[in-house]
């Protein structure tokens, strides 16, 4: 079973399917953005507190977009294709990305702006 919001990609099930697992989705939630930062949140986003960010979803992608807004002093790794495609198609410029290894294996993609 995968317990999960009603917006998760169904890429999980479908390799464990092809795999020859049997697998139930449950949404048990949903996932809405909210309409506005926290201000100290927004405060600390705009002072420059964090390097990097790291976004594992689509729907985080656009979120990030829409709500903080892209700083260029920021790294921003996605955490497959499909996020690192939703930031040039949510973003006002263009976006491309570029697949690395991390130093754990794992792959990510750093959007280039």
């Amino acid at each position: 079973m995968i317990v999960c919001a009603d917006q998760l990609s169904t890429k999980l099930e479908v390799g464990l399917r092809a795999k020859g697992y049997t697998v139930e989705r449950l949404e048990l939630y949903t996932m809405a953005d909210v309409p506005t930062v926290d201000p100290e949140l927004k405060q600390k986003w705009a002072d420059g507190t964090w390097d990097a960010i790291l976004l594992s979803q689509p729907s985080l992608a656009a979120a990030y977009v829409n709500l903080l807004g892209h700083r260029d002093d920021v790294s921003v790794l996605a955490w497959d294709e499909p996020t690192a495609a939703a930031l040039g198609t949510s973003a006002s410029r263009s976006s491309t990305s570029q697949c690395r290894r991390t130093t754990s294996g794992w792959p990510a993609w750093r959007a280039a702006w």
